[in-house]
């Protein structure tokens, strides 16, 4: 067998032979690559664990040392999106795990299963002091967004980057209300113009009277907010 090779690179050959040949009864030589210092044997294992056992070959997230890659994370989920969705468990311990990556895929697992009970893990996560982990947080919070969403995310905003502030002014175009609006009609007083124009589309997404509140801020004929309105109405035509 090409698993049992001296050959890092056969053995990840072998690996993935088993796994697209579904030879499930060799499970057993698979599982000690888990977490193999070899990348390629690594994500090889990995995969075809959860093209064996679903949403139970996850289990490896239990003990994972190493960063699983923004690319195995599409793999897996492209892998369990051809099974029959499960209430499986675990996403609350992985959302506690040292390890940055194993975090990230456990958010974008309670996203994209809608995983609402574990809302609270999710906004914990708000705090956790890696930037992407706050980020997929914030993605994930809009998806299983209940009527504090709002309120919680803009607890954050002050202590965020501007990559992540961007991304919770998104959400709250998306779950925000009119009690939102004074918070982002002082965002566009902020020095950056990309950080207004989020808040603008916002404002104007947000009830019947988003644009009437958006024109009525003070500076709104003064550059660069006259360009900014004009912009706001133009993509919302």
């Amino acid at each position: 067998l090409m698993i049992k090779s001296n050959s890092w690179y056969l053995r990840a050959a072998g690996i993935q032979y088993l796994g697209v040949m579904e030879m499930v009864e060799h499970m057993n030589l698979i599982l000690p690559y888990i977490n193999n210092e070899r990348g390629l044997i690594r994500v090889e294992a990995q995969n075809t664990v959860v093209k064996f056992s679903g949403f139970e070959g996850l289990r490896f997230l239990d003990t994972a040392a190493f960063p699983i890659t923004e690319w195995q994370q599409i793999k897996l989920l492209e892998e369990l999106s051809q099974l029959p969705g499960e209430n499986f468990t675990g996403i609350d311990k992985w959302l506690k795990s040292s390890n940055y990556s194993v975090v990230i895929f456990a958010l974008k697992l309670a996203r994209n299963y809608f995983r609402f009970e574990l809302y609270d893990n999710v906004i914990s996560c708000l705090r956790h002091k890696n930037d992407e982990v706050r980020r997929q947080a914030i993605l994930a919070a809009k998806e299983l967004q209940t009527a504090a969403t709002a309120s919680d995310l803009i607890k954050f905003y002050g202590l965020e980057n501007e990559k992540n502030k961007l991304a919770i002014i998104k959400v709250l175009e998306d779950v925000g209300t009119d009690a939102e609006f004074s918070f982002l009609t002082a965002i566009l007083d902020e020095a950056s113009n990309q950080l207004k124009m989020a808040a603008a589309k916002a404002i104007a997404a947000i009830g019947d009277n988003g644009m009437e509140t958006l024109e009525s801020y003070p500076n709104a004929d003064r550059y660069p907010y006259n360009q900014i309105i004009s912009q706001v109405k133009a993509e919302m035509k």
